[in-house]
């Protein structure tokens, strides 16, 4: 009799439980799954899901654990799901590691590849322009530097910044750890070096001054320097050129107007003024050959002075005699040769002043200019004289 009423009264128990239960949730198995609702409705679950879970004023808390206690899972299932309360994330495991997992559309994960589609805004909600996929904005204030860093992994590493089109790259400018020096490269080539020292070469990565160019170089407006110009390739100026220290160039100018230079010019191509020329100190053309205005012909004319070999001069009262001189001048053609003072003489008979030097028949084989050279006794007395003579050659 007392083993009843136990069995009763833990019936009852049982009973009342259940009762209570069934009036806040509801459990439904089926074969397609289980439901647990607290808004009744349909007790079959959703076709595609094996638990279904209905409420509309509850969620669903999933295991809280801090990292320490999520590292010690053993063996974890790929698709394991926590919430870290270390990091306050939610944590996935990918069936190789711990993972952060990311909500929504906005993020997307490719293996270690983390990507948006839209725009995005670091320090900042609002982009430059609808043109903007990154916009990065520093909260420092002031005059403090603002921005990023790109860091490359070791010190001899090459940190780069690129620019593509349709995935192909174009540009990309970056820091040489090894050499200190900055790049600009444009088609896989270095077209714009800055060195540690402040150096900058254009054509060139080993500039040798402030500014160092290799190739043509064009200016539409004035050009000073205040120390060296040193240009090796074309320089085009449609405006004031001025040097203060020594220019070198090495191929063309063009100067479409004035061209000053305090110091020393060299210049080893052709020159094209187009206006006045000066120049305060020494001027060298084409490696000191000299250079003349040739008014009937486009070409420059060639200057060419020389001494002429020892002539012994031993003639009677208007007496002369015949010999030649050659000399090679690097001449093109033969051509004009002139005869200018006395270079040197000794003697012991006649008078010195009225001995001349005549040339005539001159022409040019192999590089050599020969010219007949007749010595004319033009006193009444007899000459015994050694003597050179300056000469001056012109042409082309």
């Amino acid at each position: 009799m007392k083993t009843s009423t136990k069995l009763y009264l833990s019936l009852a128990f049982y009973l009342s439980v259940t009762i209570a239960f069934a009036q806040t949730t509801k459990v439904v198995d089926t074969p397609g799954g289980t439901v647990i609702s607290t808004i009744g409705g349909n007790e079959i679950p959703h076709s595609t899901s094996i638990l279904d879970i209905r409420s509309t004023n509850k969620g669903v808390l999933l295991p809280r654990m801090t990292t320490a206690n999520r590292d010690v899972i053993s063996v974890p299932q790929a698709g394991l799901l926590i919430y870290n309360t270390s990091t306050n994330q939610f944590n996935y495991h990918n069936g190789s590691s711990w993972q952060a997992a990311s909500f929504g559309n906005q993020w997307g994960v490719n293996g270690s590849i983390l990507h948006h589609g839209g725009q995005v805004g670091v320090g900042t909600a609002n982009m430059t322009n609808n043109n903007t996929f990154l916009t990065v904005r520093g909260n420092l204030g002031g005059t403090n530097l603002e921005g990023m860093y790109v860091d490359a992994s070791s010190n001899t590493g090459k940190a780069f910044y690129g620019y593509s089109v349709n995935d192909s790259s174009r540009a990309y400018h970056y820091f040489d750890g090894y050499t200190s020096k900055w790049n600009l490269a444009i088609g896989n080539t270095d077209r714009l070096t800055i060195t540690s020292s402040g150096l900058v070469g254009i054509g060139t990565t080993s500039p040798g001054g402030k500014l160092h160019v290799v190739g043509s170089s064009y200016f539409d407006g004035g050009t000073f320097t205040t120390g060296q110009a040193e240009v090796n390739g074309s320089l085009y100026v449609n405006n004031n050129f001025d040097v203060d220290l020594d220019g070198y160039i090495n191929r063309d100018a063009i100067v479409g107007r004035n061209l000053d230079v305090t110091g020393t010019s060299a210049l080893d191509g052709n020159v094209t003024m187009g206006s006045n020329a000066t120049v305060d100190g020494t001027l060298t053309v084409n490696n000191g050959k000299g250079v003349a205005y040739n008014a009937s012909n486009s070409s420059n004319l060639r200057i060419y002075k020389f001494t002429t070999a020892n002539f012994h001069a031993i003639l009677p009262a208007h007496g002369s005699a015949v010999t030649a001189i050659a000399f090679n001048g690097g001449f093109t053609s033969t051509p004009h040769v002139m005869v200018a003072d006395i270079a040197s003489s000794s003697g012991t008979a006649g008078e010195l002043d009225r001995v001349i030097l005549i040339l005539s028949g001159c022409n040019l084989s192999g590089g050599t200019t020969s010219c007949t050279a007749k010595i004319v006794n033009t006193d009444n007395s007899a000459l015994d004289y050694n003597i050179t003579w300056n000469c001056i050659a012109i042409g082309y």
